[in-house]
């Protein structure tokens, strides 16, 4: 990470093209901890990284542009989208002996949505703290209120969130037996270069040499991670349709059980457990005894064997086929396993696709899940299994994740008169906005968010324009016997949607847990 010299270095000869500069675009990376501001001055654009990684925590001028973009944004990159893009920079405030740099400046109102009046310009704070392993990033309001933060706050005596007073920390909470006093970039001659655009690429290219190798080793304990997990995942498979092939096999002893049974008319009691007949199918024609179900007629037990014969055969060939396709996979995911590290670590380029790529061939299981959240007294606290959102008004807007999901949201969190909405054709999620109880009607604004919000979250969000369905509440039911989330409507109205990029990023930058 940078020394305080080096911060110092870097950052004051930078404030005079700071200041009046513009923050065009924000973008995120595929490595965590790490955004990107895209700023410009009239007649240059420059590309501002900061990352806050424990491990590599830095500020500097990127010569080399805009990062690689992760396929889902976060939330924290959508919400600084949402309130930075065309923010001018008024005020830089950075002390020599502080690891804090705090970018003030002036934006349209993003909240503003009346098209016949022009949005208030307000006041935002950008503060960056370069605190080692408590490095954090915090958006304020003018009020120094935050409205977001990069990663929850880590230091001791503060708990800072969302809709709280930014508080600095009550001591300098680096470590005071750091390097504070040397520049270390001696193979760059960094002492002769007095440009500051120099200084930073200078900066860019020492780091980039150190934190490659790491970059590679997280790559590498990552997928490797998860080629173990799909490895053993896949030998599970394996081993239960090896089972289900050795059970088709028998398939052929249930149909000859239907034909001998046809001989044995006559002779089979009401209530049998099973009956000898000869076996016509073995030489000397030896007796076999059959089980029956004492519960059904002879003829039932013949026609139940020959139904499992008929089941049993027409899925070999399905078997078989799965069997080959996944012990061909197992073995492609152990040769990975086995070449991943000299793949990575010897490759020049394309390591940093190697997640795509092997994600695209099946070779990858998912992510591991977050550990589950506890609370202060050592609770499990399960996490809701909807999202929540901010509407454009206030009103909250509750999104189901998956089946369990949207039972929950339309059964037990809707009220009467709150709206429903779901993409009509379309499986996804049930989306609710919860009505004040004075209001007549929805908001139409909000009304749009939360259809776009039901297509984007809708197996038919890639086809163009999705057609979602709206209508109060009480109108939902679930019909005993139902499976889970399923619900028939009653009436409705119906919205066509195109999801449009910039208003799907207000309203997901929004997302915060309920409370």
């Amino acid at each position: 990470m940078l020394t305080q010299a080096e911060l110092n270095w870097l950052i004051l000869p930078s404030l005079e093209w700071l200041t009046d500069s513009t923050i065009q675009r924000v973008y995120s990376s595929t490595y965590p901890f790490e955004w990107c501001l895209q700023m410009r001055r009239p007649g240059e654009t420059r590309h501002l990284l900061i990352c806050t990684d424990p491990n590599a925590v830095r500020i500097y001028f990127s010569q080399e542009g805009k990062p690689r973009q992760p396929q889902h944004p976060s939330t924290f990159t959508m919400l600084l989208r949402k309130w930075l893009q065309g923010m001018v920079i008024h005020e830089i405030n950075y002390q020599e002996h502080e690891r804090l740099i705090a970018l003030k400046g002036s934006v349209r109102d993003p909240r503003h949505d009346d098209p016949d009046s022009k949005p208030e310009r307000i006041t935002l704070e950008l503060l960056i703290e370069l605190f080692g392993r408590h490095a954090n990033i915090f958006l304020l309001d003018e009020n120094r209120t935050i409205l977001g933060q990069a990663s929850s706050d880590r230091l001791p005596g503060r708990s800072l969130k969302p809709g709280k007073t930014y508080q600095p920390p009550d001591a300098d909470p680096f470590d005071a037996d750091h390097d504070r006093g040397n520049i270390r970039f001696v193979d760059q001659e960094p002492l002769s270069l007095t440009h500051d655009l120099e200084r930073h690429h200078a900066t860019e290219e020492w780091f980039n040499k150190r934190l490659k190798t790491f970059k590679k080793e997280s790559i590498y304990q990552a997928l490797s991670s998860r080629l173990k997990r799909h490895s053993k995942k896949l030998k599970r498979l394996v081993q239960n349709l090896e089972q289900d092939l050795a059970r088709v096999e028998e398939a052929q002893r249930w149909k000859h059980y239907g034909e001998l049974l046809q001989s044995a008319y006559g002779r089979v009691k009401k209530g049998a457990k099973h009956v000898r007949v000869q076996n016509y199918y073995e030489e000397g024609m030896p007796e076999v005894d059959i089980p029956l179900d004492p519960t059904r007629s002879l003829q039932a037990n013949i026609d139940h064997y020959f139904k499992q014969y008929k089941r049993l055969h027409n899925a070999q060939e399905q078997i078989e086929t799965r069997l080959l396709e996944k012990m061909e996979l197992l073995d492609e995911v152990n040769q990975w396993r086995s070449d991943l590290r000299q793949i990575i670590m010897e490759e020049e380029e394309g390591w940093q696709d190697l997640e795509e790529t092997l994600s695209a061939r099946g070779l990858l299981g998912p992510p591991k899940q977050r550990p589950q959240q506890r609370s202060k007294q050592g609770q499990v606290v399960a996490r809701p299994p909807y999202r929540c959102y901010t509407g454009s008004k206030g009103s909250k807007i509750f999104v189901g994740k998956g089946a369990k999901g949207n039972d929950t949201v339309s059964l037990k969190i809707a009220r009467g008169r709150d709206i429903w909405l779901h993409a009509r054709n379309w499986s996804g999620a049930h989306v609710i906005i919860r009505m004040d109880r004075n209001q007549k009607q929805a908001h139409q604004g909000e009304l749009l968010e939360a259809a776009m919000l039901a297509a984007h979250f809708s197996k038919g969000k890639n086809n163009g324009k999705v057609e979602v369905t709206y209508t109060e509440a009480k109108y939902v039911r679930k019909p005993k016997g139902y499976p889970k989330g399923m619900v028939t409507v009653a009436g409705g109205s119906t919205l066509l949607i195109e999801i449009e990029p910039q208003k799907l990023e207000r309203i997901m930058s929004t997302e915060h847990e309920e409370g």
